[in-house]
């Protein structure tokens, strides 16, 4: 392939600036904060879907407190309107019979509430200490989120800039290098995973290292001073 000399220096200094930047990005994806921030996340929402089952446990039992509350009320009011019509009958017998079974039935249920609000209490008591748990375990999660964060966010910023002065310097350098060169070299980086470009050395690719043999090494060399290496397909840099 024709090319000049200073293009074919320029392509290899271009690709020692990509081969930074892929390098640069591998960094940047693979800083281990983003992994264990991704953890801390999951455990977070785990935690975040047990503090909502929790309190909705907790404003059920709340709602059932509640109601007894008001109902245990209304019978105490019962029991006292009942007792004072047992006052008020004197000798007769029948209404104070009558007032007397109610203020049975009233105790009655009154101790039915009692013992299903002592129930709540109980599980009240024991949605408290899932409460305290999640609340515990969820300021950690935070606590271990922030500092993360901040480190994520103080090394990711410096490997964000280093890409930057990467980026400009290859699109600099891509710029002095024509453009049908460029397009060789872009389709053979896509191709070969970044690696775009190496020398011939002897008989060999200078990337793959794969042996060239007589035929194709001659084929090759009458295509100086830039080929393609018939193994791996890269561009080579033909002396």
């Amino acid at each position: 392939m024709q090319a000049k000399r200073e293009d074919l220096a320029a392509m290899l200094q271009l690709q020692k600036v990509d081969l930074d930047i892929l390098q640069a990005r591998k960094k940047l994806d693979e800083l281990p904060q983003r992994a264990k921030l991704e953890a801390l996340a999951s455990k977070h929402s785990q935690l975040d879907a047990k503090k909502e089952q929790v309190d909705a446990i907790k404003e059920k039992a709340e709602s059932e407190v509640a109601k007894l509350e008001g109902e245990d009320n209304m019978l105490a009011e019962k029991q006292h309107h009942a007792q004072e019509l047992i006052d008020m009958a004197g000798q007769d017998y029948r209404m104070v019979e009558s007032h007397s079974r109610e203020l049975e039935s009233f105790a009655k249920r009154r101790d039915t509430i009692n013992d299903k609000l002592g129930k709540l209490a109980e599980e009240l008591e024991k949605v408290a200490s899932l409460e305290k748990q999640i609340a515990d375990a969820l300021s950690v999660v935070t606590k271990d989120e922030e500092e993360l964060k901040a480190s994520y966010e103080s090394e990711s910023s410096v490997l964000r800039e280093q890409l930057s002065t990467l980026e400009a310097q290859h699109d600099e350098r891509a710029a002095g290098i024509p453009a049908d060169l460029m397009k060789l070299y872009e389709k053979a980086a896509k191709r070969a995973g970044g690696v775009a470009i190496g020398v011939l050395d002897d008989n060999r690719c200078g990337v793959c290292r794969t042996p060239i043999d007589g035929g194709r090494l001659i084929e090759l060399r009458s295509q100086a001073p830039l080929g393609e290496c018939p193994s791996c397909r890269r561009l080579l840099v033909i002396d």
